[in-house]
């Protein structure tokens, strides 16, 4: 069954929730504010989530560190908030993803899919793997193994696959993607062209580079040997001097 379409403002809980914005509460006593939650007016299949915030005036103290890195600290109660309205109609979850490319993330290149929640369903325990390869090939350049994710109603996301040390020249690719959660299961390929180039300010990885071994020296045993050998005629020379020595003297 498809779903019906729902206003955007309609499942937003800060247009369903009404109350007061501010309330006073003197010091070392209690009062009690109701707040009306009001449904969507249009039908609507799965959850509509959210949280109730509640945060003092004026919370906010500003604190300056010796080197010069300032922070700001926040003080919020938080009221989890989930809304359902049908409970018959089968809902079960759907993933999609709907673009692919290069891009960055935090400055560095990263392969990069939106992965789309189109139901009203919240769901997690997901596992998704994605493989980069040359469009019309089948070697896997670049792959990625995520697990333990979750995903909110009629939201999406942009997973990010780092490709540190990797160059990728400009041409076609295909990333495909695959994910499961529970029982259900989705699969999508999707291809883009790289131009090659990427924003000024992507920054290059630091990568480890292996010690180098040093080079092994065919001479290095004969001279061990040598040594070996200089040193034990130098015992035997002393040692024979000293009998010499001490009988000569007796």
């Amino acid at each position: 069954r498809a779903m019906p379409p729902l206003n955007q403002d309609e499942r937003r809980l800060n247009t369903l929730i009404s109350g007061p914005e501010k309330v006073s509460v003197p010091a070392k006593t209690e009062r009690l504010v109701t707040y009306t939650l009001k449904a969507p007016s249009q039908h609507f299949i799965g959850v509509i989530s959210g949280g109730f915030y509640v945060t003092p005036e004026n919370d906010s103290s500003t604190n300056k560190s010796a080197s010069g890195v300032s922070f700001t600290n926040r003080f919020a109660i938080g009221i989890t908030t989930i809304l359902r309205q049908d409970f018959k109609t089968p809902n079960p979850p759907l993933l999609a993803m709907t673009k692919a490319g290069i891009g960055t993330i935090n400055h560095y290149a990263a392969v990069q899919a939106t992965i789309s929640n189109p139901s009203g369903n919240q769901f997690g325990d997901i596992t998704s793997d994605y493989a980069l390869s040359k469009t019309g090939t089948k070697k896997a350049l670049i792959t990625g193994h995520f697990v333990g994710q979750a995903v909110a109603p009629h939201s999406f996301f942009t997973q990010s696959i780092l490709l540190n040390d990797r160059k990728l020249m400009a041409g076609d690719y295909s990333l495909k993607w695959t994910a499961k959660s529970g029982d259900f299961s989705w699969t999508k390929t999707l291809a883009f062209h790289y131009s090659g180039h990427l924003p000024k300010n992507t920054l290059q990885p630091v990568v480890n580079k292996p010690k180098t071994k040093a080079p092994d020296n065919p001479q290095l045993p004969w001279i061990i040997s040598g040594i070996a050998i200089a040193l034990l005629l130098i015992l035997t020379g002393t040692w024979g001097w000293s009998t010499w020595h001490r009988r000569h003297n007796q």
